[in-house]
């Protein structure tokens, strides 16, 4: 027999942890704090992360 579930089920902590950070990501998205760049500019800004 199954139970119904009104909420979203975790597995573990870190089922948890990505959630909230995806959450806040999608605010600060939608408030505009994300910045535009090229493909070149965007890969150019990874590698000199190195």
């Amino acid at each position: 027999m199954r139970k119904k579930v009104s909420g979203p089920v975790f597995s573990d902590e870190q089922d948890l942890k990505f959630v909230k950070r995806t959450e806040k990501a999608w605010k600060e998205y939608n408030q505009g704090k994300f910045k535009r760049m090229s493909t070149q500019d965007f890969l150019k800004e990874i590698r000199s992360l190195k």
